[in-house]
């Protein structure tokens, strides 16, 4: 999950209204969000993806003057009209057809919000847009161009001086040289033809999605901004704007529109008219348990900074245009919720007759966990759900037919995995600060499918052990003395290749029939991690040993 860190000045001094430090720690987790850290100077707050308003300080303090009562309601927001225009070449249309652009004048920028602004950027690029397939914003210097800009299509010969570089290189070499080219080529390069920005005098503002002209580079000195976001989506393209519109607009910015002149569709942007949205009150009175009147509601929801109002004996709420989050029933059901006060509700227990007991599989599961700790091993546990990257490509697996997350909104959880030892070799990287040796183990569940109507799932157990002299013999040590002592189980090792390890140094596990694999993880393997130190590992199925 994404975080910020929120000095507390800074938020203070966003806020309408006096509020303690006491007060910000008690009021921030009903916002939804969770306090990782809390010192002198900032906190770390870790917010769902799906709210990107939240990367920002500000975004933070207008959920907290709601909350707080200090500014309630739909947040209203003033866009001067511009004479900018951006010409569109129709020949994007098969290619990345849609563009959204704004101004902000007066912006008074300095390291932190720069910092939080690049933040929202790239939580915008994994979250709504997919690794910039869906979106990809660009965010420039405005002084330095001259409009009309143009946004059309080159091909693989032409030539630019990309950002932070001091020379001209094709689209090809962009490609091929630079760490954007290589990490976001795969958008676009299927094309025969690119998406490019070019201003009035040819020089290029952005070749998206991929990387800014060197021309328009933003730094704390810069007061005028221009953002242009491009897309095959577009009303992706235009919920990001609005986010970072909004943002901008509390940073005092003069906010300006743009025109994009589409060939047979001419629009302006940014469009920050509110959603109108009916309340089912009874929906939320039943799934919260309670009675609120019409009233009631209209004070939870303008505590989430959403206007009520009444009309022909419905309820609606204007949902501000950067909450795009909110799309069923369910979601103001929540937000009416958080403006209650979770704190304000009574959990009743149900009665019940009936006594809880542990079934045979998690007694067996708790005796592994128990002899593992007794081995010395850390338990971890790790989400079922992973990116193609770390669970295929980095472990040199051929995917599977995998459980793919339809319109995952992270990045990072698109697939559910159907093996543990990846999600070891990320705890093995994110602790390679710690101490050594370290050793961990996980009992998780692995998802598989033969077809798409038919979904498997299983236990297995993985454990990892790294240091200097770490080896096949010591965790096979660890696999016998475990399946001995806690399932009287005598298991064999046959040798075999596998790409996870060394050649010659892994072997399948063989109790009655296949459980598993052992071995020493490949350098290579390592490397793609950034782990140091060698790692031993093993993973095997529990399904009949449980």
């Amino acid at each position: 999950m994404p975080v910020i860190n929120s000095y507390i000045n800074q938020l203070k001094s966003i806020l309408k209204g006096d509020v303690t430090t006491e007060e910000l720690i008690e009021k921030i987790p009903y916002l939804g969000l969770d306090l990782e850290e809390v010192n002198s100077e900032y906190f770390t707050i870790e917010y769902n993806p799906n709210r990107p308003d939240y990367s920002t300080d500000y975004g933070l303090g207008r959920g907290l003057n709601g909350i707080l009562e200090f500014e309630t309601g739909t947040p209203k927001y003033n866009i001067n009209i511009g004479k900018s225009e951006v010409k569109v070449n129709p020949k994007l249309n098969k290619i990345r057809p849609y563009i959204s652009s704004v101004i902000a004048r007066n912006i008074q920028l300095d390291e932190e919000k720069i910092r939080q602004m690049i933040s929202m950027q790239e939580d915008l690029h994994d979250g709504i847009g997919r690794r910039r397939r869906k979106i990809a914003i660009g965010i420039h210097n405005l002084d330095v161009m001259k409009f009309p800009l143009s946004y059309t299509a080159v091909d693989k010969q032409f030539q630019f001086y990309p950002l932070d570089l001091d020379k001209e290189l094709t689209i090809q070499e962009i490609f091929d040289t630079t760490e954007t080219g290589k990490k976001y080529r795969w958008i676009i390069d299927k094309f025969n033809e690119y998406p490019i920005i070019l201003d009035s005098n040819n020089e290029v503002i952005s070749f998206p999605p991929i990387i800014n002209g060197n021309l328009t580079r933003v730094t704390s000195k810069t007061k005028n901004l221009f953002v242009d976001i491009t897309g095959i989506d577009r009303k992706c393209v235009n919920d990001a704007l609005a986010v970072l519109t909004t943002f901008f607009y509390d940073c005092d910015g003069y906010i300006e529109s743009v025109n994009i002149g589409y060939e047979n569709d001419p629009i302006i942007t940014p469009d920050l008219k509110e959603q109108k949205v009916e309340i089912n009150l009874d929906l939320a009175n039943k799934l919260l348990g309670l009675q609120l009147s019409k009233n009631d509601v209209k004070k939870c929801l303008d505590k989430c900074r959403m206007s009520v109002y009444e009309e022909n004996e419905k309820l609606y709420a204007l949902i501000p245009r950067y909450r795009f989050d909110i799309i069923h029933d369910v979601d103001l059901v929540e937000e009416i919720a958080i403006g209650y006060g979770i704190y304000n509700m009574t959990v009743d227990i149900p009665q019940s007759d009936q006594v809880g007991s542990l079934n045979s599989q998690n007694i067996k599961l708790g005796l592994l966990r128990d002899t593992l700790v007794g081995l010395g091993l850390i338990e971890v546990m790790n989400f079922a759900l992973i990116d193609e990257v770390n669970l295929y490509n980095k472990v040199n697996r051929k995917q599977s037919t995998n459980i793919k997350v339809k319109n995952s909104k992270s990045n990072s959880h698109q697939v559910l995995r159907d093996m543990l030892l990846p999600s070891l070799l990320i705890n093995v990287h994110n602790n390679k600060h710690q101490l050594y040796p370290q050793k961990i183990f996980e009992i998780g569940k692995i998802f598989t499918k033969k077809d798409v109507k038919n979904p498997t799932e299983e236990y297995h157990l993985a454990f990892a052990i790294t240091h200097a002299k770490s080896s096949y013999a010591e965790v096979k040590s660890y696999l016998t003395s475990l399946l001995s002592n806690t399932f009287n189980i005598v298991c064999k090792t046959q040798p075999e290749d596998f790409p996870l390890f060394i050649q010659g140094r892994s072997a399948k596990i063989i109790a009655e029939n296949n459980i598993g694999v052992i071995g020493e993880v490949n350098p290579e393997i390592l490397e793609n991690f950034q782990i140091k130190m060698p790692v031993s590992a093993v993973e095997i199925s529990l399904k009949n040993i449980i």
